[in-house]
């Protein structure tokens, strides 16, 4: 990877975007995962708490209205970020290593060129 003060603008971007959809799928993950966890021990029946079916494991288990609510902002984004942040990583591995080989060249030609060095 290129130190930050010799890369471009736009890969300084979209580094902090891969950082960034990087700590929201964690985010999401966890929580997710909670939710999950915590449901296992819940009712398999519902109840006037717990009236939010969840399918985990062969197994239907409700969730609470707040659980649901969450667990319904949290699943979607879990999924989306990291195919999201797949695809943005792709993407920065391709360039960063265009821009190493584009340095590289330049610093061949300089040596072979005779220019001096900066």
């Amino acid at each position: 990877m290129m130190p930050w003060r010799d890369i471009s603008r736009e890969m300084r971007l979209l580094r902090v975007a891969v950082v960034a959809m990087f700590v929201v799928s964690v985010a999401a993950t966890l929580t997710s995962g909670y939710i999950e966890h915590v449901a296992m021990e819940q009712p398999a029946a519902p109840s006037p708490e717990y009236g939010y079916p969840i399918h985990l494991k062969d197994t239907v288990r409700y969730l609470s209205a707040r659980q649901s609510d969450v667990y319904r902002m949290t699943a979607p984004v879990m999924r989306w970020g990291i195919s999201v942040l797949v695809l943005l990583a792709g993407l920065h591995v391709l360039l960063d290593n265009r821009a190493k080989e584009a340095a590289k060249r330049e610093r061949m030609q300089k040596l072979l060129t005779g220019s001096p060095e900066k």
